[in-house]
């Protein structure tokens, strides 16, 4: 039986399209050259490497370059918003028909999330936030992270379902053996950890009827 839906927030929560996502991505490497002294080239090649090592650069700054942590996390995450994404009354509806436990999973930090579910008008439906500052700021896909939220959430992995727009983060996912749904366009190639994929979340419910769920009208 299902008992926790679980929610990637950026490019999951809001559409592909939205500039949030990029936006972060800059600010990652404007602090790179501005706290640590790189040509935005070499920030750039820095950045792909922690990428390849760590799945994220946050987690190879952290690993490497000691970084203040909480300082990076409040300068990168420092985004007007309001200015890009709107209340989705779409989506609260949505997620008001689900009747398991919602949560979000994230590698963003925890105020980064709350800020994204305040400006979409869906925090209320959220029941914990899961987010980097729980991992030991250890990102995914890594396993680690995953096995902290069953832990915490004392659950097994198919009593879950992960809705995320990483496809190698549904890889590790199915590893941890939750459902998976992929935010994606739907002619996105359908990998063997990728159970049902969905163009927009607003889409979720069909998938979830088909797990079991028994999703309200």
């Amino acid at each position: 039986m299902i008992r926790f839906v679980l929610f990637d927030v950026d490019d999951t929560l809001y559409p592909r399209s939205s500039p949030v996502w990029p936006t972060l991505r800059g600010r990652i490497l404007q602090y790179v050259v501005e706290r640590m002294g790189l040509t935005l080239s070499e920030a750039e090649a820095l950045r792909e490497r922690y990428l390849r090592e760590y799945g994220t650069t946050t987690r190879g700054l952290y690993e490497h370059d000691q970084i203040d942590i909480h300082e990076y996390l409040a300068y990168v995450h420092d985004l007007p918003l309001s200015n890009w994404l709107l209340a989705d009354p779409e989506l609260h509806r949505v997620l008001s028909h689900i009747p398991v436990r919602k949560c979000v999973f994230t590698n963003a930090s925890r105020q980064h999330a709350l800020n994204v579910a305040n400006v979409l008008g869906i925090a209320d439906h959220f029941d914990c936030i899961f987010a980097l500052e729980d991992f030991d700021f250890i990102s995914k896909p890594d396993p680690r992270p995953y096995r902290v939220v069953l832990e915490r959430l004392g659950a097994r992995g198919d009593e879950c379902v992960f809705v995320e727009d990483s496809l190698r983060n549904l890889d590790t996912a199915k590893a941890c053996g939750m459902h998976t749904v992929l935010v994606a366009d739907e002619s996105a190639l359908r990998a063997a950890s990728v159970d049902f994929v969905i163009r927009r979340v607003h889409d979720l419910v069909d998938a979830l009827r088909a797990m079991g769920v028994p999703v309200t009208d």
